[in-house]
């Protein structure tokens, strides 16, 4: 979240602060709003035994609460745009079988960002611009994703268009880890949020928001993790370092005050580093910290100290190389870049193994079969056609693919009508 909302600050967005409680009357507002959130909400109705003369809601996003706001804030096309972010929890009572970190009942943390603008071109660049935030962040994080447009029947409430991120997972499921959403002037004109105009005239705000939880965590340890455990991108990865000193009574302290010394000079290199004296067998501590996914091992014995070197050991792969204390802290630096680059190419390679593209209904399903994830196809926009298609195939439709191009010629997988999108069926969470 520190990375994302950096991301957010050198692009002009504001951090903020929304309370947690919102009384009913200004929850219940904007209808579609209620109607999208209304078996999910959680309700406050008494303090102690007293009983609350209007109830309140537990938010479970804050537009409601941030647009009545808006709506005092702004009064001129000078007071636009209005760019605002908060992490915070959020609470739904989504399911009765929740997952961790995937469908929870109390999502943290929980990052919205929310944009009021002058015109529908200033928010249609906005929304280019939360979807370049968003891409930053998975590709520092080496998440690939597939970034689809979403159906109108699965619009977030309110929204005239959307995007939405999705992480394949390992077991050929797909789950949303990012929106981004052009909410137009459907809350401003509930809300009231106009504005005077350069030539006098008035005219409510257009609007977006984007939201991203921690969700992302989860596809970090399904997607890069193995069964030895976790294994973290250097770049949120608490300890980049551990050190683990092999000690024999007759050399500990030689091979002790050895570690120390790189401890110091790796963490001079602002390095994070941790140096293991803990009284376990080496297989102990190799086993505990790649279970925590720590990016580099320094194993270090007398034979190390004799030759001034360290045996290093990389988590992505667990290959060891042996390297010299002289270029020690150009190493780890130049491993650490390598090991992200790396989760990157072979969670990407992997993605697109299982993405495949179907002219029929029958190729869609021997695809389904054979261990294709995300199936691509045609649809003519007949809802029956859709319905069979999903139906047949055991997914749903997630949404439509960005950037594709119109082919005249293409046809429905199911009807062999004339084409006019190009959808994407998956399994999802």
């Amino acid at each position: 979240m520190r990375i994302l909302e950096n991301f957010l600050d050198r692009t002009g967005h504001s951090k903020t602060y929304f309370p947690l409680l919102v009384p009913e009357d200004l929850f219940g507002k904007e209808s579609r709003h209620l109607r999208g959130f209304e078996n999910q909400v959680y309700w406050v109705t008494k303090a102690g035994k007293r009983k609350l003369s209007r109830r309140l809601v537990i938010r479970p996003t804050s537009e409601t609460a941030m647009y009545e706001m808006f709506s005092l804030w702004i009064r001129s096309h000078t007071d636009l745009p209005i760019k605002i972010y908060q992490t915070v929890s959020v609470f739904r009572y989504e399911t009765e079988s929740t997952k961790p970190l995937m469908r929870e009942r109390e999502m943290w943390p929980f990052n919205e960002a929310h944009t009021a603008h002058a015109t529908t071109k200033e928010a249609e660049e906005q929304i280019k611009i939360g979807i370049q935030i968003y891409k930053k962040l998975f590709r520092k994080l080496a998440l690939p994703y597939l970034l689809v447009q979403m159906p109108e029947w699965e619009l977030f409430p309110g929204a005239i268009n959307a995007f939405e991120f999705y992480t394949l997972m390992p077991d050929g499921k797909v789950l949303e880890t990012g929106s981004v959403n052009n909410l137009g002037q459907a809350f401003s004109r509930v809300f009231d949020i106009k504005f005077e105009k350069a030539d006098g005239s008035h005219d409510y705000a257009y609007q977006t928001c984007y939201g991203q939880s921690e969700r992302l965590l989860a596809s970090i340890v399904a997607v890069h993790g193995d069964d030895h455990g976790l294994v973290l991108p250097t770049s949120i990865a608490p300890v980049h370092v551990v050190i683990v000193p092999i000690l024999y009574a007759d050399a500990s302290e030689i091979v002790t005050d050895y570690a120390k010394s790189i401890e110091r000079t790796l963490k001079k290199r602002r390095f994070t580093v941790t140096l293991d004296l803990r009284e376990e067998t080496p297989g102990e501590k190799f086993h505990y910290w790649e279970k925590l996914g720590v990016p580099i091992r320094l194993e270090i014995g007398l034979k190390e100290v004799d030759n001034k070197t360290v045996t290093m050991v990389r988590r992505d792969t667990l290959l060891k190389q042996i390297v010299s204390l002289e270029n020690l802290a150009e190493e780890v630096k130049v491993m650490l870049k390598e090991i992200n680059q790396n989760l990157w190419r072979r969670a990407t390679n992997s993605l697109r193994q299982r993405v495949t593209l179907a002219s029929n209904l029958t190729q869609a399903i021997k695809q389904i079969k054979e261990g294709s994830a995300i199936i691509q196809a045609f649809w003519c926009g007949d809802e029956k056609c859709r319905y069979q298609a999903e139906e047949k195939t055991n997914t749903k439709t997630i949404g439509f693919s960005v950037n594709q191009k119109e082919k005249n010629n293409e046809k429905c997988l199911i009807c062999n009508k004339k084409a006019r999108k190009h959808i994407c069926l998956a399994k999802s969470y």
